[in-house]
């Protein structure tokens, strides 16, 4: 929800007013597009996306929507496929933003998330981790 909110801020900022010249039903619907999208960078419906993907394989479709969907999910999750050098940096910048939710869990007595736990959790492990059930 917070890439969202953020990048409609910015669109609708009157320095930038992206979308001034939309009507109400324009709006909403490219409001709902652009929701539908950065959702499906959520890791919950990775395996929903993976199942759409091998439909789409099957049966073509004109669902635009869902092919932008399906590009920015293999883009959010794309970098270890990059150089080395690359995803090594992008792995480690991950990492750091996993732990430090991690952190703000702990400081709030609240149960980490596993995969955000720097005290049992290597980089190592977590890229092992997706690479073997998410991208494997």
């Amino acid at each position: 929800k917070h890439h969202s909110l953020r990048a409609f801020s910015l669109m609708l900022h009157h320095e930038v007013d992206l979308l001034g010249g939309l009507d109400a039903a324009t709006y909403y619907s490219f409001r709902d597009m652009v929701t539908r999208i950065i959702m499906a960078t959520d890791m919950s419906r990775h395996r929903d996306y993976c199942a759409k993907v091998e439909q789409l394989a099957e049966h073509n479709t004109d669902d635009v929507v869902l092919e932008m969907e399906i590009l920015i999910k293999c883009a959010d999750t794309s970098n270890v496929l990059r150089p080395m050098e690359i995803a090594k940096k992008w792995a480690v910048r991950i990492g750091d933003e996993f732990f430090t939710q991690g952190d703000l869990e702990r400081s709030m007595g609240l149960s980490v998330t596993p995969t955000c736990d720097r005290e049992s959790q290597t980089l190592v492990g977590m890229q092992k981790g997706f690479l073997d059930h998410c991208i494997g």
